[in-house]
């Protein structure tokens, strides 16, 4: 009898495991920032696959903003923005570990690549800064043109104008502790051993994008000119600190004015990327 009841048990273990899927896609966070392969001929990082996922959003460098979900071996995008709102398109995970991601497109579309082979992101710095400052220049378009700063109690000071043409002004407000976990996140992937003054694209009427980051008696700036050869962790934080702004609650305020930014820490860095000698393509 006891040898019976240990047959028994011995194929029941056997059964459950032959149960298990393949690769247990479920079990592994596709939170935060994927990227794909840099263009070795070019170093064009404008030509980089990216993903990024946050809560339910994944944006990147796909068209369009989506809504997204994951079922069994099958990510779902459903577009949120752009002329393909609503529509959902069905992406199988062909691999997915905590560091690697690849995604077959279930159906052919224009827009949309078949496979996307990503890396993920990971932190590089343990720094912590108690302010972030930001800038951004004008271009030849509609361009956010705003001087940031944001501490570590969730208040932000931004002076100008996220909607063009709208006219430049002071604002106070708060940002989300999501948001600023979020800005600090990506601050910890940039690759502060290699991170050059300034970048600067081989093309004219684009916009300049700055950091500054005090981080105990320190500051630490770049600057990108274009999205050309920038590291392409500081591109995405440049997005976040675009869409922080966009998303915080603000409200008008004369105090915060041109005057107050004079010294901002990162005008430094946007003068320096616009003084870097211009190369034609």
């Amino acid at each position: 009898m006891t040898r019976f009841i240990v047959l028994m048990l011995s194929a029941g273990f056997l059964f459950s495991c032959h149960q298990q899927p393949a690769h247990n896609n479920q079990r592994v966070d596709v939170t935060g920032d994927w990227i794909g392969p840099i263009d070795t001929l070019t170093h064009r990082n404008s030509q980089t696959p990216y993903l990024s996922f946050e809560g339910s959003i994944c944006s990147g460098s796909l068209p369009d903003t989506f809504m997204y979900h994951m079922q069994n071996d099958t990510l779902y995008l459903r577009a949120l923005t752009g002329n393909k709102t609503g529509e959902t398109i069905p992406f199988g995970i062909r691999q997915l570990t905590p560091d690697s991601l690849t995604l077959l497109a279930a159906k052919h579309i224009d827009y949309i690549p078949d496979t996307m082979v990503l890396s993920k992101v990971k932190a590089k710095n343990n720094i912590t800064p108690s302010a972030i400052y930001f800038a951004s220049s004008g271009c030849f378009g509609s361009c956010p043109i705003v001087s940031v700063e944001i501490d570590s109690s969730l208040n932000i000071l931004l002076y100008g104008t996220l909607t063009f043409p709208d006219a430049e002004k002071g604002y106070k407000g708060v940002i989300t502790r999501t948001d600023y976990n979020a800005l600090v996140d990506k601050i910890k992937m940039l690759p502060l051993q290699t991170l050059q003054p300034a970048y600067r694209a081989p093309w004219t009427d684009d916009q300049t994008l700055a950091l500054a980051l005090q981080a105990r008696d320190s500051v630490i700036s770049s600057a990108a000119y274009g999205h050309y050869k920038e590291p392409m962790e500081l591109y995405l934080l440049f997005n976040k600190l675009i869409s922080v702004c966009r998303n915080a609650r603000l409200h008008p305020d004369s105090t915060v004015n041109a005057h107050y930014f004079e010294t901002h820490p990162a005008k430094s860095p946007i003068n320096e990327v616009l003084t870097l000698p211009y190369t034609k393509r």
